[in-house]
């Protein structure tokens, strides 16, 4: 049995045996604008009349300090921004992920002294290998509503789409249907999958791409090494946090506590305030 934290990392496989529901295949053939537009039409239910602006593993950040989103693929098309992207691995905080992967993509969608109504609207495509919300649907799709109407939409134009692979597509229209099943399962069923299929074909092919998925994955072993760096860091944290809030409670002095738990006495002092 996998332990938590092994589930939630990359899994690599040889390049050969990529699919295009790896990461990496998936960014490399979505550069192909047809497919893009193919993709994103497919499961949205929707005819774009032309992509503007592509670009696949595109790194967003609001400000030095903040922390950097990795888009899979970013596009706009026919005034909308879309980010699709693929999950391998599991996701626990998949709510509080799209929260932020949104709020960076409308600060970085609008320039500064830009009045709110310049914000284009936002879709968010999450195809997952996995059911990440665990309740059993192949298709999560999530807008703001009013809780007491919910006739009543907030009309902030964001919408958030998750796929699960794992589930039962026959409730989809046909293209999504077959799209997610050829994602699912690798076999294609009609005449687009059979492009995807061709371009990953070509692309296995290429030895330039052979040799950047191997920077690839060094890439993604050091952002899984620095996140569990990252995670030991702030457990421990966390822990002197608590111990120190018992120790407030019990009526020990900062003085004394600040011997027991590596935490400064400043921020001891926060707590007890």
């Amino acid at each position: 049995m996998k332990k938590e934290n092994e589930e939630r990392e990359y899994t690599f496989r040889p390049f050969d045996e990529l699919t295009f529901t790896d990461g990496f295949m998936f960014y490399l053939a979505m550069q192909d604008e047809e497919i893009c537009k193919g993709v994103i039409e497919r499961l949205l239910g929707i005819k774009i009349k032309k992509i503007e602006y592509l670009n696949t593993e595109e790194t967003m950040k609001v400000d030095y300090e903040s922390k950097s989103i990795r888009l899979d693929v970013y596009t706009e098309a026919d005034n909308k921004v879309y980010d699709v992207e693929v999950q391998t691995y599991k996701e626990d905080d998949i709510g509080k992920r799209l929260r932020y992967y949104q709020s960076v993509i409308d600060i970085d969608n609008l320039k500064h002294g830009q009045p709110y109504s310049k914000l284009k609207e936002s879709i968010i495509i999450f195809i997952a290998t996995r059911d990440l919300l665990k309740k059993g649907l192949s298709r999560y799709t999530f807008s703001n509503i009013c809780h007491e109407d919910t006739n009543i939409e907030l009309n902030d134009k964001t919408l958030k789409v998750i796929y699960n692979l794992k589930g039962d597509f026959n409730n989809l229209k046909l293209d999504e249907k077959e799209l997610l099943e050829y994602m699912a399962n690798g076999k294609s069923n009609n005449k687009f999958t059979d492009k995807i299929d061709g371009i990953v074909a070509e692309l296995k092919k290429q030895e330039k791409w052979r040799r950047e998925y191997m920077t690839w994955e060094m890439t993604m072993l050091q952002v899984q090494e620095t996140a569990r760096n990252e995670g030991i860091s702030q457990g421990a944290h966390d822990k002197a946090v608590e111990s120190a809030q018992k120790m407030l409670a019990a009526g020990l002095p900062i003085e004394q506590i600040c011997k027991f738990v590596d935490l400064p006495a400043d921020e001891v002092k926060a707590l007890q305030n």
